[in-house]
């Protein structure tokens, strides 16, 4: 598909182009002459209505946005067939397709396929990716944020106006929706706005101290601590009571026997006979009690809250029991692999009979149907596609859901999920593996206790498991879940985070030599964070460019300020546009940026020509003298006024004395000084240096009055190499500029291994904007 893009200026032209509301190409499109040529080439299962949008900054500053509709006929020249050895698929086995390649009349044609499976679920979750549009939405947000300026005789300082800082603690308290006084959490959560959570007992949670003053999202959290809290502390209390009472019996009794040893023994045999049968029937009334509590407690939790059931460890008895008739049991495999594409074959090449096979092996452990996409083209240029599904599924399975990371000491409840797609229902136990890196808070011994969930058939249910992340650093958790004659287990990637502040040290070097660095990790550090990355470039070039597109950013302030982000801008999108490296997002962001920059030096400009640093007049020359170099290069990537350029340039040479130089003025953010051949040459240098064919009569004067200048008689560099740039702008002959180039070099530095050279200033010497020491 050819697209012809007719439009005046330079500014480039960007295109999305939408299939299904996903961006299918985002590119740029270069202007010249005021035409542009966009060639794309449409993959054969790319067809049906695309929809085409063009984008271009206009004069304000604003996109201006162009759509069309496009209709494409689907490519059914060749039919593509895929013939799968079987219907379902177990998660890591094997597939076998077989793909056959026919023309219109149902003859085999040889050809080529590019083959790609890729899991079903990316595409459900993958939200519409409007390609540019997005970007220009962030950038007008990004617009409406304000900005700013802090300065260092600000009179608002919090620690000397203490109801300063009171105002703004009660606004900002005012900001958040809190719930105050001792009923006020657990009320929401008896009016129904947390569905799930258990009620409140007054008995239990009651106290001297309002515990109840949280954020109501906070209190499940905090009430489940509390809760495990209180049980350890009545398991010891009673432990304690239960010691006190035994020694109090084991003292009366050992005074009584050494009193009357023959009673003693006498009562002791008749109260060992009465003991032990009163023993067992006692202990077989208080198992069954206990098994009725808890089978009771699940039902009445289930009933309020099906997807948020607790996990209740096993007694040791039972544990006992389930370990013995779970010792003959194979252990199940372990899924642990997830990618989301599982197949990508960019050339698949078929026999003279149109028929090749694909073996996937293994199929992934994905529990998903995989879209399979072929497309493919003969040997005569006819084109055909294919999708198909590749289904991968077994009846009953664990899955755990985890967020992208964690950070140390974070105390989470991690969701275990159960799918029971079996006839029968299944009596689940769920066991963690033990690690360091992770400690459970469901109860003192539950790092060996397994949890135990009720599936019916066809059931999925989830519970959630309290866990403390201990330890920094990629883990693995894996999960195992028994039921009945069937079990799964899943293996998951766990990224902890540190939980301080960050600090990086960066050391360089070369490979032409033996290099060592010696890196200090402080004692206070938080165990398992320190990281070394190294990274090896093939030329230091290469290394400046990395993160290129990272140095554009939002103008703001005077024209020092506001240059001094708008030119990094216009050089780095100059550079990437020639390297052909600008992404669309990233050249969308810069043009916007550098427009809204160049709108913001106009401001600047004074009445009768020049600029100052907050547009009051008089203009500085050399402050324009700047601007008009980044005018000139702005104008090789943004529409600029053309005249701006030409009354800047006239302006400075207006400002010229007769003898050719320019005059240096001292004041109140002069820069410069009273430096006159630096101000000369720093201006020369603008004023020639670019598309200066209008100056070009009166260059003599300035040259001139460089040239009076020797290069022996110079002892600044600053002054050699602003000179040098000086004389190139103007046209001087190679050999007037050489003497000054020559000088220059003899007032480097240079290191001992001929790596680094540089130049220094004298205490007293400057650059021409007050740069000082060496460079």
């Amino acid at each position: 598909m050819k697209l012809s893009i007719v439009g005046g200026g330079i500014e480039p032209v960007l295109i999305d182009l939408l299939k299904d509301g996903q961006a299918i190409l985002s590119t740029t499109v270069a202007m010249q002459d005021g035409r542009g040529e966009l060639a794309v080439d449409l993959p054969a299962e790319l067809f049906g209505t695309l929809q085409l949008i063009a984008y271009r900054y206009g004069q304000r500053g604003l996109p201006v946005r162009q759509s069309r509709v496009i209709f494409v006929r689907p490519a059914d020249e060749l039919t593509v067939q895929a013939t799968l050895d079987r219907e379902v698929y177990e998660p890591g086995g094997k597939a076998t397709v077989r793909f056959e390649l026919r023309n219109e009349q149902g003859q085999p044609v040889a050809g080529a396929l590019s083959v790609a499976a890729v899991d079903e679920a990316v595409f459900s979750v993958l939200g519409p990716q409007l390609g540019l549009e997005r970007t220009f939405f962030e950038l007008e947000s990004e617009l409406l944020q304000p900005v700013a300026t802090v300065y260092p005789w600000s009179p608002f300082d919090a620690e000397q106006s203490p109801a300063r800082t009171e105002l703004t603690q009660a606004l900002f308290a005012r900001t958040v929706d809190i719930a105050t006084g001792d009923q006020a959490v657990p009320g929401r959560f008896r009016d129904g706005q947390a569905k799930g959570v258990r009620s409140v007992d007054p008995l239990r949670d009651g106290g001297d101290a309002p515990i109840f003053t949280l954020v109501a999202n906070t209190f499940p959290a905090k009430d489940r601590v509390t809760d495990i809290q209180r049980r350890r502390g009545l398991r010891w209390a009673a432990a304690a009571w239960r010691w006190s009472a035994a020694g109090f019996i084991l003292a009366c009794i050992g005074i009584f026997a050494a009193y009357r040893p023959r009673l003693f023994a006498i009562i002791a045999s008749v109260a060992l006979l009465l003991i032990l049968p009163l023993g067992c029937m006692t202990w077989m009334f208080l198992r069954l009690d206990a098994q009725f509590d808890f089978a009771a407690g699940d039902m009445a939790i289930t009933a309020e809250a099906a997807n948020e059931e607790m996990p209740y460890p096993l007694t040791e008895d039972m544990a006992a029991g389930d370990e013995s008739a779970q010792s003959g049991r194979p252990q199940p495999r372990v899924r642990e692999w997830f990618p989301e594409t599982l197949v990508w074959r960019p050339e698949l090449v078929t026999d003279d009979n149109g028929v090749a096979t694909l073996e996937i092996d293994p199929l992934a452990d994905s529990i998903t149907t995989w879209r399979l996409s072929a497309s493919a083209i003969s040997a005569g240029g006819r084109l055909g596609s294919l999708q198909q599904g590749i289904r991968v599924f077994q009846p009953f399975f664990v899955d755990v859901d985890l967020p992208v990371a964690f950070t140390r000491g974070d105390e989470v409840s991690m969701p275990i999920v159960v799918y029971n797609y079996l006839d029968e229902p299944q009596t689940v136990e769920l066991a963690l593996d033990a690690a360091d890196w992770y400690e459970r808070l469901d109860a003192d011994d539950a790092q060996t206790q397994p949890l135990r969930i009720e599936l019916a058939a066809g059931e999925v249910r989830s519970l959630h498991v309290p866990l403390r992340m201990l330890s920094v650093g990629q883990h693995r958790l894996t999960v195992t879940a028994r039921g009945g004659e069937t079990a799964d287990a899943i293996r998951r990637e766990v990224t902890i985070e540190p939980n301080g502040e960050r600090y990086e040290s960066l050391s360089n070097g070369t490979l032409d030599s033996p290099f060592e660095t010696t890196i200090q990790i402080p004692d206070n550090a938080v165990p398992g964070s320190a990281q070394v990355f190294a990274k090896f470039y093939p030329s230091t070039f290469s290394q400046l460019v990395e993160g290129l597109d990272g140095i554009f950013a939002q103008p703001h302030g005077c024209f020092e300020q506001t240059s001094s982000t708008t030119y990094p801008n216009v050089l780095a999108l100059d550079y990437l546009r020639r390297t052909r490296q600008a992404a669309p997002e990233v050249e969308a962001q810069a043009r916007q940026y550098i427009h809204l920059g160049y709108q913001r030096l106009l401001t600047f400009e004074v009445d009768g020509g020049g600029f100052d640093w907050f547009g009051n007049p008089p203009a500085h020359p050399q402050l324009t003298a700047y601007g008009l170099m980044e005018f000139e290069d702005m104008a090789k990537v943004h529409d600029i006024d053309p005249t701006l350029i030409q009354r800047t340039r006239g302006w400075l040479l207006a400002m010229r004395n007769t003898d050719g130089s320019w005059p240096a003025r001292r004041g109140l953010d002069e820069v410069g000084g009273d430096d006159t051949l630096a101000n000369t040459a720093y201006i020369a240098w603008a004023v020639f240096g670019g598309d200066s064919s209008a100056a070009s009569g009166s260059k003599a004067s300035t040259l001139q009055y460089l040239l009076a200048h020797e290069p022996a008689t110079l002892g600044n560099p600053y002054h050699l190499a602003v000179m040098a740039n000086a004389l190139q702008a103007i046209g001087a002959a190679p050999s007037q500029v050489n003497g000054y180039v020559e000088r220059l070099l003899e007032m480097s530095q240079t290191s001992p291994d001929g790596k680094q050279t540089w130049w220094t200033l004298d205490d007293r010497q400057s650059t021409l904007f007050h740069g000082r020491g060496p460079a």
